[in-house]
């Protein structure tokens, strides 16, 4: 999953975490593998919007490049589709792909 942190509008740092994708990056961001080694991870953001997280959310869990979308589909056969501020635009675009999709929204 490539994404940003969209939908994070924090008063302060300690309601950064309460955001899915903020806390899906957190989780699984930094790890290449799980179920002992049988499924790669590659989940990161692809960038960090500007607003009062976005230092606070860089420097802890960084960004990784863009991937495209087309290339996702293509190598993956798990693929996650995380809302931001309104529903995600690529969910049909995944689910045309034949990989599982997992949706949060």
């Amino acid at each position: 999953w490539r994404g940003s942190n969209t939908g994070v509008e924090p008063e302060d740092d300690s309601e950064i975490y309460h955001n899915h994708r903020v806390r899906l990056v957190e989780r699984f961001g930094n790890r290449t593998t799980l179920l002992n080694g049988r499924v790669q991870v590659d989940i990161g953001f692809s960038a960090v919007c500007e607003n009062i997280a976005h230092d606070h959310v860089k420097s802890r869990v960084g960004t990784k490049s863009r991937v495209a979308q087309k290339e996702m589909c293509n190598k993956n056969r798990f693929l996650f589709d995380v809302d931001g501020n309104t529903f995600s635009e690529r969910f049909l675009t995944l689910l045309e792909c034949g990989g599982l999709v997992f949706k949060a929204a």
